[in-house]
């Protein structure tokens, strides 16, 4: 995973330009599902609504070589939220934070923040269900 720049697809996904460990990325994702407060993966919550959010399913999707991809599927998300959670595995991923540090920022520790969001190109809303639609099994992207 990595590899060169692909000039067109600039604006529809992201190519960091670090070797990512595939295992490490599903190891981050496998931790996200839950329900809990990603104030840390956030630029801003809701003040009315809070900083808790329900992740029902969180996981890189490596079957299109030589490109990865994150779905995430949760009853709401927070400013900015997918974008660290992307940008924060990456960087773990790519051996430039500890991964160790995941855990204490899904925990909400004190003195942690996610600081590195992955760029919106590539970030893509696929579907929206309301309600009464939540135990419906999801649609997968791919």
């Amino acid at each position: 995973m990595g590899g060169r720049r692909r000039p067109f697809l600039r604006d529809r996904c992201w190519s960091p330009g670090w070797p990512l460990d595939p295992e490490a990325l599903a190891r981050l994702a496998a931790a996200i599902p839950g329900e809990r407060s990603f104030e840390r993966f956030a630029r801003a919550g809701q003040p009315e609504r809070g900083t808790r959010c329900r992740v029902r399913r969180a996981a890189w999707l490596f079957d299109r070589p030589p490109f990865a991809f994150f779905e995430i599927v949760a009853d709401r998300f927070l400013h900015h939220m997918v974008r660290y959670l992307v940008g924060t595995s990456v960087e773990m991923a790519a051996g430039r934070r500890p991964c160790d540090d995941f855990e204490r920022l899904l925990a909400g520790e004190p003195g942690t923040r996610a600081v590195f969001p992955a760029p919106p190109g590539g970030l893509y809303l696929t579907g929206v269900r309301y309600a009464g639609e939540w135990n419906a099994e999801p649609d997968l992207l791919w």
